[in-house]
């Protein structure tokens, strides 16, 4: 397992991957020994600016400066949202082929009902996907009360701030309670060798799992 970090530019870390083996033979200093990867799982943690419109100020250059990073903030969207699409398109192809490289993407606005939702009537080439959205579905309590608390949840984890600050528990152990069940759905739907936990595990676990700050 490789497991590379985001930065400002290579936001989701999977451009990294491109040219790796050129880069190993090239630097023979370098950990990562594997020339390849056969499977990536793609984190994105930034939700893209909502669209609301920009405030008005009675001070000229602070409206100048708030449409400016308003701009900012859509250009990466925008660069994101494609380079998401690509990666979702290319791993489909790589399914539907038998070749190349396949992978699942973690989303931080999904509820966890998303990729099941997506996949459980499907038939053909994605009958198995299917039957495990089924069973995420399952696992997830297929109920209007949980699909509800779920798009709360992604809904305020949407809206976290990247800060150099501390968040608070609580806002954290949502975010990896959140994290945890979109990642043990997404993963089993979309690759087959990620079965659901035995037990799914409450925000109150990752709580105390963070214990008192």
């Amino acid at each position: 397992m490789l497991l590379t970090d985001g930065g400002v530019y290579d936001n989701m870390a999977d451009q990294w991957l491109d040219g790796l083996a050129a880069r190993v033979r090239a630097n023979a200093e370098l950990e990562v020994k594997t020339r390849a990867v056969d499977e990536m799982i793609v984190v994105n943690s930034s939700a893209g600016p909502e669209w609301i419109p920009v405030p008005a100020s009675w001070l000229p250059i602070r409206n100048e400066l708030s449409t400016l990073l308003r701009v900012k903030d859509v250009q990466y969207a925008v660069s994101t949202s494609s380079r998401r699409h690509q990666l979702v398109t290319g791993w489909k192809t790589a399914a539907s082929s038998g070749r190349g490289v396949g992978g699942a993407l973690v989303h931080i606005t999904q509820s966890p009902f998303e990729v099941p939702d997506a996949f459980a009537s499907a038939t053909g080439q994605w009958t198995q996907r299917a039957i495990r959205a089924r069973e995420a579905l399952a696992w997830l309590g297929d109920s209007e009360q949980n699909r509800a608390a779920w798009a709360e949840v992604a809904q305020q984890n949407r809206t976290v701030p990247t800060v150099l600050r501390k968040l608070g528990p609580e806002s954290t152990a949502r975010l990896l309670w959140h994290a945890y069940i979109l990642a043990a759905c997404n993963l089993h739907v979309i690759l087959d060798e990620f079965p659901l936990p035995s037990r799914q595990p409450t925000m109150d676990q990752f709580l105390d799992l963070i214990g008192p700050t």
